[in-house]
């Protein structure tokens, strides 16, 4: 009865993820060095595998209490986290939020932000999360370590509050378990696209890869705004939906 409900929150939020700025940011970066498929592949496959045995253990844990209930997340919840995307997004929109992050990054003396470029090409500390990460890492990153490539894909893939949605919808959907390990792999399927598509698509035409995945990086750091807002505004709008449609 519930598997529409699942099955819509699933895409949706794996639409989401395969659109996120940082992500596709990590994988311009990785393009621009001189062997990217050397840290594609690792960053990919540690990414979606980290994430697959997650779900994978959730559900099987949790495989004898979920679906008790005989509905999803609970509506109140849905239009709250409804309510908040869609907040989220009009502050992206009016430059709100915008403010109150450089407002952050000038408080913490973070010298690039999303969308900078060093020498025309993504730079890692500049990418935002990245900045953080240890010297060493982010040297082995330029000098494109397959293995910096891999701890990357492992703090990359770590569950999102995307991932996180559809996970809780697989569990309380009442599907067998099969069916919810089935939705969790096109999640991550989906949710990776950013980092798959690249990886046979060098192959065939390595500089169309690099230059179409740094005009679509360029783009979403001139529309920042934009992005989040779309981001933000579509998973309000699902979630605010799905709430009222379950009262």
């Amino acid at each position: 009865m519930w598997l529409p409900a699942m099955w819509s929150t699933v895409l949706v939020m794996a639409a989401v993820a395969a659109t996120d700025p940082l992500r596709i940011g990590v994988v311009a970066f990785m393009l621009s060095r001189a062997r990217p498929v050397r840290l594609l592949l690792p960053f990919f496959l540690v990414a979606f595998t980290a994430n697959v045995a997650v779900g994978a253990a959730v559900v099987f844990v949790f495989k004898h209490t979920s679906g008790d209930s005989g509905r999803t997340i609970p509506p109140a919840l849905e239009i709250g986290i409804g309510v908040v995307a869609l907040a989220i997004a009009a502050l992206s929109i009016t430059g709100v939020l915008e403010r109150l992050v450089n407002r952050i990054r000038s408080r913490r003396k973070v010298p690039a932000a999303v969308g900078e470029h060093r020498d025309g090409e993504p730079a890692a500390d500049s990418l935002p999360g990245l900045s953080k990460l240890p010297a060493g890492l982010t040297t082995a990153l330029r000098g494109g370590s397959a293995w910096a490539a891999a701890l990357l894909g492992l703090i990359n893939g770590f569950p999102t509050p995307y991932y996180l949605a559809a996970m809780a919808a697989a569990l309380t959907s009442g599907a067998a378990v099969a069916t919810q390990m089935v939705a969790l792999v096109v999640f991550n399927v989906i949710g990776f696209l950013a980092a798959l598509i690249p990886i046979i698509s060098f192959w065939v035409a390595p500089e169309a890869t690099r230059s179409g995945v740094e005009r679509v990086y360029e783009w979403m750091g001139t529309h920042h705004r934009l992005v989040v807002a779309v981001i933000a505004g579509a998973v309000g709008v699902f979630f605010l939906a799905l709430g009222i449609s379950d009262l």
